[in-house]
């Protein structure tokens, strides 16, 4: 008996006359196509084997094909992404799938050779695929360039030049202005001065270019001798040649060469001996950024006109595990110049987890670190810097994982992961943002953009310049901005959450007596924001507790007069800018008020024409693109069924038949699906629908609601002619109707 004839799954291709003899074939083509040192997919041959008997379809075929032989693959070379070309009878490219998954690929075989036969019977079309990737490719790259040009072109942000001059303490104390006022009038410009009690050490800084010197313990037993003034000093606009035109007016170190040859210099006026020369100056833009570094850690010089680096802001967030070394962290980062805007305690829920360490999903510890960061309270933080991601990966010590995923491997010793690392918890658990886009991803999610109703009381108004000055002065965003008279009526609603309290009656007349300012106030995580920089509503509490904040600066003696209201939840933030300046003010992420879109305005225009009557007649009146339809309209058809359940004209081939058995499984799945989807979307408008109703009653006892049994009936009436907003808000609870399963 003769042996039986292996079948060939795959066919390898390995010049152009081979692959273009077989895609040329009728039926449907899958091609590998696989760069030489890389290699064909073997994952997906057993799917491949097991289509090819369960179908049993002649004209399924699977090949294999090497780019770097093949020049109509020309595109697809030196790529290690698994790529597969579905090409029809005549090289009609249909599909491409790249990094397939099992269930994808069978999928979309099964579809693609249904398609086939409908072509080949002459039922439908070929579609040809036009695959985008490389094209889409082309413009990163090209982008990528351009950015790197424009990074090469952009401006160097350039910080002036200083120097440090101490006036010492034997004329600190009598002529310390007189100097300054010299230096002042010279053209210079004093950024900080402070007085002060120098330590010996700080001494020893400032004098050790003189350590060899037979006077220096002269020196030094005179500088930390009394009290002296240190000052900070630049000029112009970068600072250049500083110290040596600081020292035209200083004058030089020897007092009889500065009395001699330059008698209108500082020390030939003031110095009375070598060690009583007046005052000491920075001898080199190098001894100056030291020794202002010693007096001023935190100190950083001023940006350049024109290259001041803009500030960016990222998040850092402290794990259970790190929360006792906090403390010291923020310390480090401010010592850093990094500026902690705000700080807040929170439980993160797993979705803040999969977001913040999205990196790690894939890998083993990411079930340690989820654990970790639901074990308790976490700590995030906003910071701010110029080079916001640099610092911080410095600061924490944020790298990427090795090849076995280990983030801790060969951390910076000096870094806060390694320095305060903690038995049994992971070190990614201490996070910080690593790029500039993570960072808005993460701002956004864990300090939102918020607003504020900020209402400057009567009796505060004669202050109201300045406590506007202060409000932008603290970061706070000023969204609107307005001066008017309060209504009792207003007064009452504004106070509504109150209305049960005995100063209801006192609060609403105070209010609505005089003209107040109104203003709508953003920041990140502004609710909290707000009720810090405003203070306890008390102002003797608020004078006590926290002098700066503003009812304790700007709050008088009776208790209404405690300067300015502010809005206690997002909800009554809400509620009370709805009721102040309308319901449709809506806010960007800048937390500015949105400007209103073209299209808006042009449809705004158009209806003001046709209230007008200048409308063209013969126009039919359609709502605006996005507006909701009308509640009593009748819902949307249910989708037709599958076409794989409609007979097929004539007979269908014995191919074919085996193909509609292989499809008719993932069919019935997939409508099931479709129809859960669709219950679960209902159920969620109708909780959606539920909040707003409660929203916008404020406390009021809700209308009835309309019951499920009758909203299941489907005997609805249609959609009466008259303008949706005057139907009663109890009509749209009807939407809680629960999803059939």
């Amino acid at each position: 008996m003769p042996a039986k004839k292996e079948v060939i799954l795959q066919h390898t291709l390995t010049n152009d006359e081979e692959y273009h003899a077989f895609i040329n074939k009728e039926g449907l083509t899958i091609v590998d196509v696989y760069a030489n040192w890389c290699g064909p997919c073997k994952a997906i041959v057993p799917l491949f084997r097991r289509l090819r008997n369960e179908i049993g379809d002649d004209l399924l075929r699977f090949a294999v094909a090497e780019t770097d032989s093949i020049e109509a693959l020309t595109e697809y070379r030196n790529r290690s992404q698994p790529t597969f070309l579905f090409v029809a009878t005549g090289e009609v490219l249909v599909k491409v799938i790249r990094d397939p998954n099992g269930p994808l690929m069978e999928k979309a075989i099964v579809a693609e050779l249904k398609q086939e036969h409908k072509a080949l019977e002459g039922h439908v079309d070929r579609v040809e695929f036009q695959d985008t990737f490389f094209a889409e490719l082309a413009e990163k790259k090209a982008a990528g360039e351009a950015a790197a040009g424009a990074e090469r072109n952009r401006i160097v942000p350039i910080r002036k030049q200083l120097a440090l001059a101490v006036i010492k303490p034997d004329i600190a104390a009598d002529q310390a202005t007189e100097i300054i006022d010299k230096i002042v009038t010279a053209g210079f410009e004093i950024l900080k001065k402070k007085e002060m009690t120098l330590s010996r050490d700080v001494a020893e800084d400032l004098y050790a270019s003189l350590k060899e010197e037979g006077n220096f313990e002269d020196h030094i037993e005179h500088a930390i001798s009394g009290s002296c003034w240190v000052l900070v000093i630049s000029k112009n606009d970068k600072g250049e040649s500083l110290i040596a035109e600081l020292r035209e007016v200083t004058g030089p170190n020897d007092l009889e060469d500065a009395r001699d040859n330059y008698p209108d210099t500082i020390r030939a006026e003031y110095a009375t001996d070598s060690i009583k020369n007046a005052l000491h100056l920075s001898t080199s833009k190098i001894s100056a950024e030291r020794e202002i570094l010693s007096l001023f850690p935190k100190f950083k010089a001023p940006w350049v006109p024109g290259t001041a680096c803009p500030m960016q802001q990222a998040v850092v967030v402290i794990s259970p595990g790190f929360m006792d070394s906090g403390a010291p962290m923020l310390e480090e980062m401010s010592d850093y110049n990094c500026q902690v805007c705000r700080q807040k305690e929170l439980q993160l829920e797993q979705e803040d987890i999969d977001i913040l360490f999205a990196a790690h999903k894939e890998r083993e510890g990411f079930e340690a670190i989820t654990n970790q960061m639901l074990s308790g309270p976490s700590k995030a933080v906003l910071v701010e810097h110029e080079g916001v991601i640099e610092a911080l990966s410095h600061l924490v010590g944020c790298q990427p994982p090795n090849e076995e995923g280990d983030e801790s491997a060969d951390l910076p010793v000096d870094c806060f992961r390694s320095r305060y690392a903690a038995e049994e918890v992971p070190t990614a658990c201490l996070h910080a943002s690593v790029s500039l886009e993570r960072a808005a991803e993460e701002v956004n999610r864990l300090f939102p953009m918020q607003q504020s109703l900020a209402v400057i009381k009567p009796g505060a108004m004669e202050q109201k310049d300045s406590i506007i000055e202060d409000i932008g002065s603290r970061g706070f965003v000023i969204a609107m901005n307005e001066e008017r008279m309060l209504t009792k009526e207003e007064a009452d609603q504004f106070y509504e959450p109150l209305k049960e309290d005995a100063s209801f009656e006192e609060l609403t007349q105070f209010l609505s007596s005089e003209p107040v300012q109104v203003l709508v106030v953003s920041a990140r995580d502004g609710m909290q924001a707000w009720l810090d920089a405003v203070g306890p509503s008390d102002v003797a509490e608020a004078k006590e507790q926290n002098p700066q904040c503003m009812r304790a600066k700007y709050g008088g003696e009776e208790p209404m007069q405690n300067a300015l209201h502010g809005s206690a939840t997002v909800d009554d933030a809400r509620r009370e800018i709805a009721l102040i300046f309308g319901e449709d003010i809506e806010f960007d992420d800048d937390g500015k008020v949105k400007s209103a879109e073209p299209e808006a305005q042009e449809q705004e225009q158009e209806g003001e024409a046709a209230a007008d009557g200048s409308a063209t007649d013969g126009e039919d009146a359609k709502p605006a693109e996005g507006d909701a339809p009308a509640k009593n309209s009748e819902p949307a058809a249910e989708p037709a069924p599958a076409e794989a359940t409609e007979p097929a004209e004539g007979t269908s081939p014995p191919d074919s038949q085996n193909l509609e058995a292989a499809e008719s499984t993932g069919a019935t799945d997939e409508g099931q699906q479709a129809e859960k989807a669709d219950g679960d979307t209902k159920t969620e408008e109708g909780g959606e629908a539920k909040e707003a109703a409660a929203d916008a009653t404020d406390g009021e006892a809700p209308a009835e609601e309309t019951k499920p049994s009758e909203a299941a009936t489907g005997n609805e009436e249609p959609a009466k002619e008259e303008p949706a907003a005057e139907e009663p808000a109890a009509e749209e609870p009807a939407k809680e109707e629960p999803a059939t399963e």
